[in-house]
């Protein structure tokens, strides 16, 4: 009701050529301010706002000039010719710009976000990354189901306990999605990539995911996921120079249900 309140005042406190376009959201033409007037009914009403008595008093002012512009013989008053030059008018907006001073808002409303200049530059990524995520999953939550994003981290150790392999990746939207799968050089042959992709597909699958989509480069594991079962659906050419970029999914099975 206050946001109500401070944009009809604004409206009415307008310069004479900003006013037609704006007037009709807040005046009718017979001169009332219907949004004027419910919001400073609902203000006087509610025990939560309490109006000083500086503000009272402009606001009373304001309601009484509309109350004597208030009438059908005044069916014209929002024609640009009146607003120009009728002393109701400009009285009006001086009374108005006055409520707005001792309510402490400015005259003219703040300029919409896409109207305001913006620079473009370097920042520290990090500080980029976590705004430009969250401005993303807000605008997402709109359009789609909540993700349930849940990392999943998978490690292989020999019997010193170093790692030797690893496996990083996480669930949402019912995918796994694989972002990094590396064996150490001197352990490959003995079948722990293999381990390590098929304990994240099984747990995915526990998670309630139906697919797995991941990536590799033409040098690295093309063949190894093939094997696996996975299908290509995307290429990057030359990525990197010289080389390609694959993109590969793949439909999990669900774990029995072994309720009786």
């Amino acid at each position: 009701m206050v946001a109500q309140l401070i944009t009809a005042l604004q409206a009415l406190a307008a310069d004479a050529d900003a006013q037609p376009p704006r007037l009709p959201d807040v005046v009718r033409a017979d001169g009332r301010a219907p949004d004027f007037d419910d919001a400073l009914l609902l203000i006087r009403s509610c025990p939560q706002v309490e109006l000083a008595p500086e503000q009272s008093r402009a606001l009373a002012v304001v309601e009484s000039l509309l109350e004597r512009m208030s009438s059908a013989a005044n069916g014209a008053l929002r024609t640009e010719a009146v607003l120009r030059h009728r002393a109701e008018w400009t009285e009006v907006r001086a009374a108005a710009a006055a409520a707005l001073r001792t309510l402490g808002y400015p005259i003219e409303p703040p300029p919409p976000a896409s109207s305001r200049p913006v620079n473009i530059g370097a920042e520290p990524p990090e500080a980029v990354r976590e705004s430009v995520l969250d401005g993303l999953r807000r605008y997402n939550r709109r359009h789609a189901d909540p993700p349930d994003f849940r990392p999943l981290a998978l490690g292989a150790r020999d019997g010193d306990g170093s790692l030797v392999g690893g496996l990083v990746g996480e669930t949402g939207w019912q995918w796994l999605h694989v972002d990094l799968l590396w064996v150490d050089e001197g352990h490959r042959g003995r079948g722990i990539g293999r381990r390590l992709l098929r304990a994240a597909e099984a747990e995915a699958a526990q998670r309630g995911c139906r697919f797995v989509y991941l990536d590799t480069f033409e040098f690295q594991a093309r063949q190894f996921y093939e094997h696996e079962g996975y299908s290509i659906f995307g290429l990057q050419e030359d990525y990197p120079p010289g080389s390609r970029r694959y993109y590969f999914r793949k439909a999990l099975t669900r774990p029995a249900d072994h309720t009786t």
